[in-house]
């Protein structure tokens, strides 16, 4: 069963990289589930130095505050500048940002402005997390917020975001959904309805799927 979820749709394949062997069990219970979540959220802290990176204009450096603060206060790992001061001090900031922006982060939480398609710092930083998603063959590494309509060179307009005027505390909340942060429920119950409509995947192979999806 295990291997034919991944055959299907290998994005799902780490979910289900377990010590103990699975081979013979018809499905993998709730908490085997959660098991798998919270190994795969530890993987991914220990992987990047931040969770986010925020990548803004100094005109909308008032938001980027507040979205700072409520991240952190959600246990999101943020880099933001005022924040980063030490990191900072003394350190090639050319070279510095690359890495945050392009290696050292789990996503790119971008505010989307007029201001921050013309900035020079802004454009670095842009190009460094574009650089990360051609290397990660279109990941879905850089979060747009947009503050108002204005397109950037490079990034595709049908890329989801969210807006800048659905306020804070809702930001906050796709991020942390994201991220999983604390509570895999998010990534569990995306995990659970996608194996229910694949259930012909089972049916295939001869197993027969239970009335309680993960």
């Amino acid at each position: 069963m295990r291997d034919a979820i991944c055959r299907a749709n290998p994005r799902f394949a780490h979910y289900f990289y377990l010590e103990n062997g699975y081979e013979d069990i018809v499905w993998l219970s709730a908490s085997d589930v959660d098991d798998t979540l919270r190994a795969c959220e530890e993987w991914h802290r220990n992987l990047f130095t931040y969770d986010v990176a925020l990548s803004f204009a100094h005109d909308d450096r008032t938001l980027a505050r507040d979205l700072a603060n409520g991240l952190a206060d959600v246990g999101v790992r943020v880099f933001f500048d005022e924040t980063q001061q030490g990191a900072l001090l003394g350190a090639d900031l050319f070279v510095t940002l690359h890495e945050v922006y392009s290696e050292r982060s789990r996503y790119c939480v971008m505010l989307i402005s007029k201001a921050y398609a013309s900035r020079m710092w802004t454009i670095h930083e842009r190009r460094a997390a574009q650089e990360r998603t051609l290397r990660e063959r279109g990941a879905e590494y850089i979060l747009p917020v947009r503050i108002d309509s204005t397109e950037l060179r490079g990034l595709p307009t049908t890329i989801g975001y969210i807006s800048a005027s659905d306020g804070v505390p809702q930001i906050v909340r796709a991020i942390s959904s994201k991220l999983s942060v604390r509570d895999p429920s998010a990534q569990k119950e995306r995990l659970g309805r996608w194996l229910f409509e694949r259930r012909d995947i089972y049916e295939a192979e001869h197993y027969k799927m239970p009335h309680d999806s993960v």
